[in-house]
């Protein structure tokens, strides 16, 4: 017997008023696995992203979170299942300490919970422990990506959305991140990750999917895509 995928984004599509932004867009995730969405900027990709949360709704097609429709449902219920994003530009809150914003992130887990998952956190990102009593505005543009992240995994998610984390950082911290997010894999979260840099997303990705002005073009897992010559034209430039 087949076990169901954990998402199930079927024949979507989405528009902004007459724009289309994704057209009858499909894919799949299962569960503990690795999925990259690469493409170009303003293909769609954080378009998609923010679909599975009901921001925009989707126009046409469905949402199945564990087998469950939940494209109906509001964006705090959809929370609620068990699915938390790392947005783009990460939308930390600035005036808060670095401890108040992951604290943001568990409001609706119980205290016991919030105290093992905080523990966790600052143990993925030591430098957060550090910095747990600094506002977060003041952090480095690495550090408020890895509060971002953190904040979203305080609520235990086992479907973690990231989108765009390399976004305007330095090689080596980017190198760092994504090194997290495979110890973040294998401690059993599964991954849906939208970014640009389609070199360290492929390496990281179990599977990937690539998006041509919201319609997906390809799909394989993430060292085929790695090595398609087509791919490495478009995406990869020097990296390849």
């Amino acid at each position: 017997m087949m076990h169901e995928p954990l998402l199930a984004i079927n024949q979507v599509s989405v528009s902004y008023g007459a724009i289309i932004a994704l057209h009858n867009v499909s894919l799949t995730v299962n569960h503990k696995e690795i999925v990259a969405l690469i493409g170009a900027n303003g293909a769609g990709k954080s378009t998609l992203l923010m679909t599975i949360f009901a921001q925009p709704r989707l126009k046409k097609g469905e949402i199945l979170y564990q087998g469950k429709p939940i494209h109906h449902l509001e964006t705090y219920q959809i929370a609620k299942q068990g699915i938390a994003i790392s947005p783009e530009r990460r939308r930390i809150f600035v005036k808060m300490t670095t401890q108040e914003n992951l604290l943001m992130g568990a409001y609706t887990k119980p205290k016991d919970d919030i105290k093992r998952n905080l523990a966790k956190v600052y143990d993925l990102f030591p430098i957060l422990a550090a910095r747990q009593n600094q506002r977060a505005g003041t952090l480095s543009g690495g550090e408020q990506q890895m509060l971002a992240m953190g904040r979203a995994l305080m609520s235990s998610p086992t479907l973690f959305l990231l989108d765009e984390p390399s976004l305007g950082l330095a090689p080596q911290i980017v190198n760092q991140l994504f090194r997290i997010l495979k110890e973040i894999a294998q401690m059993g979260t599964t991954i849906l990750l939208v970014e640009q840099n389609a070199y360290h997303a492929l390496m990281l990705a179990d599977r990937a999917y690539v998006l041509v002005n919201g319609q997906i073009q390809l799909t394989g897992s993430g060292q085929t895509l790695l090595a398609d010559p087509q791919i490495q034209a478009a995406y990869l430039g020097a990296s390849a």
